[in-house]
């Protein structure tokens, strides 16, 4: 545990056992539990619940890193869950021409490729990725959504990181 203000290691534990955790806390930390004003954590449950037992009059923050990377993983569901729906349409695609089985193969590549490209922001893509998002979010614009919400986000985290770094 860190003390937001200072910076400074308030509590080092060589456990992650929310009940050891506990003891730890109320043992050396005792004194100071009231004074706390705000937690930041990740989305585990047991670690929430940890910070309102031993901090009930605190506001639980849930940190940028971890809902970013959330938001990252259910837009990479997205993109998994479209190619698994590509990929079984093979079935149906046997008695398609050759042009029309070229173009459906192609897709599902586009889609594994843009697995990385997600990650970035649209600003920071590639010529050629910026090519490949393209033809994804005319084919599927239900990923475009999930990728704008998500920059969407992004950049408002962004935005409320740099604001706090000027009034430090």
């Amino acid at each position: 545990m860190t003390n937001a203000q200072s910076g400074k290691i308030a509590l080092l534990a060589q456990t992650m056992k929310p009940e050891e955790l506990k003891q730890v806390m109320e043992h050396y930390l005792s004194q100071v539990l009231e004074e706390v004003k705000s937690v930041s954590c990740d989305m585990s449950p047991s670690y929430k619940k940890l910070c309102k037992d031993i901090f009930p009059n605190t506001q639980l923050v849930i940190d940028k890193f971890h809902v970013i990377k959330h938001l990252l993983d259910a837009l990479q569901q997205v993109r998994k869950q479209l190619k698994t729906q590509y990929i079984n349409q093979e079935t149906i695609l046997v008695k398609a021409d050759t042009d029309e089985q070229q173009t459906h193969w192609r897709y599902i590549e586009l889609l594994e490729r843009s697995r990385y490209i997600l990650f970035k922001m649209q600003d920071e893509w590639e010529e050629d990725e910026l090519e490949i998002m393209q033809q994804l979010f005319y084919r599927f614009p239900i990923l475009e959504t999930a990728y704008r919400i998500t920059q969407k986000l992004r950049l408002w985290y962004q935005e409320k990181t740099s604001a706090n770094q000027w009034t430090k």
